[in-house]
């Protein structure tokens, strides 16, 4: 029997109301597992996207977050 595959949901970050660009909330199941933003001030020869990810009862690691060059 297959199973589907996991689905990731993206959404804008809302914070007071506000929305911000270039700033998503990484959604699974219903629930909030991570971000992935613009970077801000970043040299242009730099990454210019970071994110993490977070799995609710784990502690982070720092395998948990990273940069690349787009979304």
């Amino acid at each position: 029997m297959m199973t589907a595959p996991e689905t990731l949901t993206m959404r804008v970050t809302v914070i007071a109301g506000e929305r911000c660009a270039d700033n998503f909330e990484v959604i699974r199941r219903g629930m909030s597992i991570g971000r992935i933003m613009r970077a801000i001030g970043v040299p242009t020869d730099k990454p210019q996207w970071t994110w993490n990810c977070y799995v609710h009862g784990r502690p982070s690691s720092a395998d948990d977050n990273g940069t690349d060059h787009d979304l």
